[in-house]
């Protein structure tokens, strides 16, 4: 959604380390990272707790948005958000 709504008129980062570079180079100068990329529980106990701790990174030039989303009800997972470095 943010492509199609605020990219064609988002201000363009002019600093020295970006001016000049080629479309394909400042995409990759865009996003996030999660640290680590992937998360294994393998096989769970129940009535256990576990937790595992992530990092979301922005790895880009400009400033991103991002929705943290619990996964439904039915899964018995829940996410734990803690905004900030």
């Amino acid at each position: 959604q943010f492509s199609e709504v605020e990219e064609p008129v988002r201000r363009r980062v002019q600093t020295v380390s970006v001016a000049g570079g080629n479309l394909e180079q400042l995409e990759t100068l865009r996003g996030f990272e999660l640290l680590p990329p992937q998360v294994s529980f393998g096989v769970l106990k129940e009535g256990c707790t576990y937790v595992y701790s992530v990092l979301l990174k922005n790895i880009g030039i400009d400033s991103c948005r991002y929705k943290v989303k619990q996964p439904p009800p039915s899964t018995g997972l829940r996410v734990l958000y803690k905004p900030g470095p």
